[in-house]
């Protein structure tokens, strides 16, 4: 970071705009880039600025790839300022749009920002080590997203000047607002290539587009990890996982207790997802996942092994022993036999019964007698809104709001007085 600050300065007089990516970073930062800012003093980790008329942010991706509340929230509010026909580019170290089980956090943020724009939104990137550039569709429009690769040789060493690991640089051209030509720079052999995107465009891809019953969709972010985490032993860390917010890395070992009971019996797959999990890396019958064991233990610890039936979409899908499938609890474990470099994104159940029950909302907190804000949570079936209403005494119910619920896990703020008041909370979710 000290060469970069210096070199920066020999560089060039005109404004730079450094922000940091995933070995700038800690683990677990919240809103603040603390190592990245104790060179780069007084410099946001995000930010937006203006260039000849172009709209523009760049984000700070963390070790994970994923944005913290705060600037989820910040990012959001500028754009509603903006009209959709504004043209708008974005800058952020991690590719969001390509990968599925790793580096998938920024995705879902920017289309929902984005996903009423009427004029193409462009993204730009880096990390990959490599060149590239991809078109996704978003409702009305698209969104063109270019990676460049490392400007270092050392990291993209490729000798031949055009292949996507040759080391380069991107220089975009505005004109009047808009971006009119990506110009990549191959420091191979000092040769100037256009860039264009690809004209057809791709859905973007999310983690469980493919589960056709699901139960239980627990994407990371999204939830209160520590309360269905058991275990996370990592190589770096032997009393707590490398656990960045987004995904747990470097595993050892990992374990998570799984509420069957909250689903009646309905559950015959727990899912597991990680960038290991591709269709072709596994051999249906073996139980590893390129050197990954997993195993089951029943409420009364004994062991069951457990097997990996297929994997679809960078998800791995384990059934659940028949005779299991009605117990109150049954515990997943994963266990590093190789010392591979394991992650692991997320993970959920699903029935493969064409008609499962509806899941009914449950509540973790319903009664509550409060002193303040308290973050309440329910799990409830996935990707169904849930409408929250609430009452101070049984009677005079009113409602909240209609939250949305991807992963199936909801929580909000409780809007109790000071005081020790009470109050009640209702959910319901429409019938599909």
């Amino acid at each position: 970071l000290l060469l970069a600050q210096r070199e920066f300065a020999r560089f060039t007089t005109a404004p730079v705009i450094a922000f940091p990516g995933n070995h700038e970073t800690y683990g677990s930062e919240g809103d603040d880039a603390v190592l990245f800012n104790s060179i780069f003093t007084d410099t946001p980790a995000y930010g937006k600025f203006e260039v000849m008329g172009l709209k523009a942010f760049y984000l700070f991706g963390h070790e994970s790839g994923t944005l913290d509340p705060p600037q989820a929230a910040w990012l959001r509010g500028e754009i509603s300022q903006l009209a959709p026909t504004d043209r708008v580019a974005v800058f952020v170290h991690q590719p969001p749009m390509g990968g599925v089980a790793v580096e998938r956090g920024i995705k879902p943020v920017l289309l929902q920002a984005l996903g009423n724009w009427q004029v193409p939104v462009t993204v730009y990137a880096g990390h990959a080590h490599a060149r590239g550039a991809g078109t996704y569709a978003l409702r009305q429009t698209q969104l063109h997203q270019f990676t460049v690769a490392s400007a270092s040789p050392r990291l993209s060493p490729s000798p031949d000047g055009w292949s996507p690991t040759a080391a380069g640089f991107l220089i975009v051209c505005i004109r009047n607002g808009e971006i009119a030509a990506n110009i990549f720079c191959s420091l191979t052999n000092a040769t100037y290539y256009p860039l264009e995107p690809p004209a057809d465009a791709e859905a973007p891809r999310f983690l469980f587009d493919n589960v056709p019953h699901p139960l239980l969709l627990l994407e990371e972010g999204e939830y209160d990890r520590s309360h269905y985490a058991e275990r996370c032993k990592s190589d770096f860390s032997h009393d707590a996982g490398t656990d960045t917010g987004n995904w747990w890395s470097y595993i050892d070992r990992w374990s998570v207790r799984v509420p069957l009971q909250d689903y009646g019996g309905n559950a015959t797959h727990v899912l597991v997802a990680s960038p290991s999990a591709t269709p072709d890396s596994t051999n249906v019958a073996d139980t590893s996942l390129r050197g990954i064991q997993f195993h089951f233990f029943d409420d009364a610890s004994n062991l069951i092994p457990a097997r990996i039936a297929w994997c679809t979409n960078q998800v791995a899908w384990i059934p659940i022993p028949p005779d299991l499938q009605t117990n109150q609890s049954l515990r997943l474990e994963a266990t590093n036999t190789h010392g591979a470099e394991f992650h692991l994104g997320a993970w959920g159940l699903a029935s493969a019964r064409p008609d499962p029950v509806l899941v009914q909302p449950r509540f973790t907190d319903f009664h509550v007698r409060t002193n303040g804000a308290r973050l309440l949570r329910l799990l409830a079936t996935p990707r169904v809104p849930c409408c929250i209403e609430s009452s101070p005494d049984f009677v005079h119910w009113q409602s909240n709001q209609i939250l949305p619920n991807p992963s199936g896990v909801i929580q909000w703020q409780d809007s109790s007085p000071l005081g020790g008041t009470n109050r009640f909370y209702r959910a319901f979710q429409p019938l599909p």
